[in-house]
């Protein structure tokens, strides 16, 4: 065998060699499969981010979760979250983890994961507090922008103007008609929006929802707080 035909073949088994280890290489950090030698992932730490946020009344911030395995490591399992809260009279908590602030102070949020049969709890702050309010208010009805402002905040006896805008017509909508309610869903004044305007003063404290007729809460209404 000449020296050429043995590097040829030196040459060829090397190749090899590195494409095997390659597969090797590529098959032990497939995602979702423990390293061969490893021990499999468990879940062992839980964090919620933000882990505290300041909220106005009716503003709100959505969660979010890191799960890690005992190594560090990020884990993409969707095993169960569920989240509360200490005092949904300061701040409330929805089932995909949306804060909303309600009233002044603060409340603990209360987040648990479960995966692979192992479950994690964390905490964050939620603080709400009352925002400044304004003297009047105006709220344009857009049919194609929706309510402007959806929450908003206004001094007892304060003045709310409606006003309506768009390319559209109010007087071609079947639902034109607009509802300020308080919290109990009470009607306390109305207004056809093919009008154009009006003014209505708020003198007493306390939660307001506006909407046309048909819908009743954000994001189609909104909120009045007088304070």
């Amino acid at each position: 065998m000449t020296a050429r035909s043995i590097t040829l073949m030196l040459l060829v088994t090397s190749a090899f060699s590195i494409a095997c280890e390659s597969t090797r290489v590529t098959e032990s950090v497939q995602p979702g499969v423990d390293p061969p030698g490893l021990d499999p992932s468990v879940f062992t730490t839980l964090e919620v981010l933000p882990s505290t946020v300041t909220l106005e009344q009716g503003s709100t911030v959505q969660l979010g979760i890191v799960a890690r395995d005992q190594r560090g490591v990020l884990m993409a399992d969707a095993g169960a979250v569920t989240f509360s809260s200490s005092d949904p009279a300061i701040a409330t908590v929805s089932g995909s983890g949306m804060v909303t602030g309600v009233a002044a102070g603060t409340a603990d949020i209360l987040v648990t994961k479960t995966a692979a049969g192992v479950t994690r709890s964390a905490k964050m702050k939620a603080t709400t507090r009352r925002a400044t309010p304004s003297d009047t208010l105006v709220i344009t009805a857009d049919l194609q922008r929706g309510w402007q402002p959806s929450v908003a905040h206004l001094t007892v006896g304060g003045t709310v103007k409606w006003v309506t805008a768009g390319p559209r017509s109010w007087s071609d909508v079947p639902h034109r008609m607009l509802y300020l309610m308080d919290k109990g869903y009470t009607i306390v004044d109305s207004l056809d929006l093919s009008t154009g305007s009006a003014t209505l003063k708020l003198l007493t404290e306390g939660e307001y929802r506006y909407c046309s007729a048909g819908c009743w809460d954000p994001p189609d209404g909104g909120i009045v707080y007088v304070h």
